[in-house]
């Protein structure tokens, strides 16, 4: 490694360490996250190739791993890392804010937040304690939604691990209305069903679209509704 390459390194980790990503655009963020993964690799020519064409860092964690690898010669540890920054948000997030979900409306602003960074239809269960506040959210499913995908043995570890008595589920529709289909009022009721059997009761079952539209299974009949101001 040349020079200028190291002091080019010890300038990207000096700055990162003093103000994180704040401010930094997609190509910064790249040369950062490189610097860490990558040692040996040209970080700057990198990040300026995977940046090219207008790429944003939303377009680049959606590229596959192996053509992470093969287009941008990325090692597969790296390519595991950018793929999963969606993730470890997800993940973030859902450990980090212990909301009080108290109705519909406060329900839907969560999950709205919740789904922003989930890039294909995703399934979650969030679990709430007797005060309502959020105790954990799991995904149980991604990709396509229906009946066959529920698995209840990954629904009921993850109720034990919460322990919570109430339950939300939440999926987003990422290019579509928020408007359920057949499949998931079906997936609906079967897990409703799944909970109950292990004393969890279901609240809602909220949809989220690509374009932030929020629908509440609960307020439009498809669940009972459990507060008379809902």
């Amino acid at each position: 490694m040349s020079k200028s390459e190291t002091q080019w390194r010890e300038h990207i980790i000096n700055d990162f360490a003093d103000s994180g990503f704040e401010g930094k655009d997609c190509r910064s963020v790249l040369e950062t996250l490189l610097c860490y993964s990558m040692p040996s690799a040209d970080v700057k020519g990198k990040a300026a190739q995977m940046s090219a064409d207008d790429r944003n860092l939303a377009n680049i964690v959606d590229i596959p791993i192996e053509q992470l690898m093969d287009k941008f010669g990325l090692d597969e540890a790296t390519a595991l890392l950018i793929n999963n920054i969606p993730d470890v948000i997800f993940a973030y997030r859902n450990k980090s804010n212990k909301q009080v979900l108290y109705n519909v409306g406060k329900a839907c602003e969560y999950f709205k937040e919740t789904l922003a960074s989930a890039r294909v239809e995703t399934l979650v269960v969030c679990f709430l304690d007797n005060a309502l506040r959020v105790i954990s959210c799991e995904i149980i499913n991604v990709g396509n939604i229906d009946s066959v995908s529920v698995k209840p043995l990954k629904i009921i570890r993850a109720a034990g691990r919460a322990r919570g008595k109430f339950a939300f589920l939440a999926h987003n529709h990422p290019i579509s209305g928020a408007a359920p289909s057949e499949a998931d009022i079906a997936v609906t009721r079967s897990i409703k069903q799944i909970l109950a059997h292990i004393g969890v009761r279901l609240l809602d079952h909220i949809i989220v679209s690509g374009s932030g539209e929020t629908y509440s299974m609960k307020r439009e009949g498809h669940l009972p509704l459990l507060e008379p101001n809902n």
